[in-house]
Formats: C-alpha cells, sequence, structure tokens
C-alpha cells in the first residue's frame, strides 16, 4: 500500500469516527485532522471540499450491496436486505442517526442533496437491478414501473428501521417480501 493510500484510509477512519461521534452536524475536517494527525493540506488534496470527505465518510456507512441473481425474485430480495439490515441494534442506531443527520442538513443544502440522492440510488441500485432482472424473466408484470417498485419494495423496510427505529431479523424480513412480492406480481 502506497503512501497516499495510507493516507487516506487513515483520514477516513477518522472521519469515520468523527461522524459516528458528532453526527453530520459536527462533522468538520478540522475535527478529521486532529483525528487522524494527517494535515489538513493533504486531506484536500484528497478532498477538494469538506463536502467530498463527508461524502466519502457517508459512503463508509452504506458498504456496497450484492446483486444477487438466482433467478428467483423472492431469494434475490431476501439476499439483498439480508446483506442491507445492520446485525446489531447498536450498529442500527448509530446507522440511523448518521443517516438523518445526512438528510436533515440535505434538506437546507442543494448540493448536499444532489450528493446524498446519487449515493442513496448507488446504494439501493442493486434492488433496481433485480426488478428489472425479475422483468426480463417475465416474473413481474412488463408494465411495471420501476421507480415506483423500486420505492414499494424500499418502502416497508425503511419505515420500520429507520422511522420507527424498529429491529429487522431473518423473520420479520421474510413476512414483508411475503407481502411485497405478492403485490408486485398482483396484475
Amino acid at each position: 500500500m502506497n503512501r497516499r493510500s495510507r493516507s487516506r484510509d487513515t483520514v477516513l477512519e477518522a472521519a469515520t469516527e468523527v461522524m459516528r461521534e458528532a453526527g453530520v452536524s459536527g462533522f468538520t475536517v478540522e475535527a478529521v485532522v486532529k483525528r487522524s494527525g494527517v494535515a489538513k493540506t493533504t486531506i484536500y488534496r484528497q478532498w477538494p471540499t469538506g463536502e467530498d470527505l463527508m461524502l466519502d465518510t457517508l459512503r463508509c456507512f452504506a458498504q456496497p450491496l450484492p446483486t444477487p441473481n438466482t433467478g428467483d425474485l423472492r431469494t434475490d430480495l431476501a439476499r439483498l436486505f439480508e446483506a442491507l439490515v445492520p446485525s446489531d441494534a447498536d450498529e442500527m442506531g448509530e446507522t440511523r442517526r448518521v443517516m438523518f443527520g445526512a438528510l436533515q442538513a440535505a434538506a437546507d443544502d442543494p448540493a448536499l442533496q444532489a450528493a446524498l440522492t446519487e449515493l442513496l440510488a448507488e446504494r439501493m441500485g442493486p434492488i433496481r437491478t433485480v426488478i428489472e432482472l425479475a422483468k426480463a424473466r417475465g416474473d413481474l408484470p412488463a408494465d411495471l414501473d420501476l421507480d415506483q417498485a423500486v420505492d414499494f419494495v424500499e418502502g416497508p423496510f425503511v419505515h420500520r428501521y429507520a422511522i420507527r427505529g424498529l429491529p429487522i431479523d431473518r423473520a420479520e424480513i421474510d413476512s414483508m417480501l411475503d407481502r411485497v412480492v405478492a403485490a408486485l406480481r398482483h396484475r
């Protein structure tokens, strides 16, 4: 690993810790400099703005999802949501707090809103792909609106997890997916 990569990793690790402790509203490049020990000029060479660093840090909270293609819509969605849902309550609360902070900050910042929208679309892209594959196989109606379908699939999970703050275990995933898949297939 070269020096630039080590520096980048050190900064992102420190930035993630700052985000965990201070949230989006307390996230500053200065706090990252203090935590990481990396010079501000070095940070700005890799991230031209504090917002760029914040977005890369938010990406650390949203690891890439797999895009399963087993040939079965229900199985593919189950695999996606098993990877998406945090495994413990502490991680769930932390991720929830950080994402709400980002959404709140984005409400007053059009540039952050655009970047966050892009990040969330990237994060949820595998759901869209799974639905597209199911449509192509004929498992879903050909005229199914993809944007509405993605919202419909995400909606119950986001509401339960993010809004209500309730845990989602395997049984809950199965129950919600049974209903979601049945509704998507309804003509």
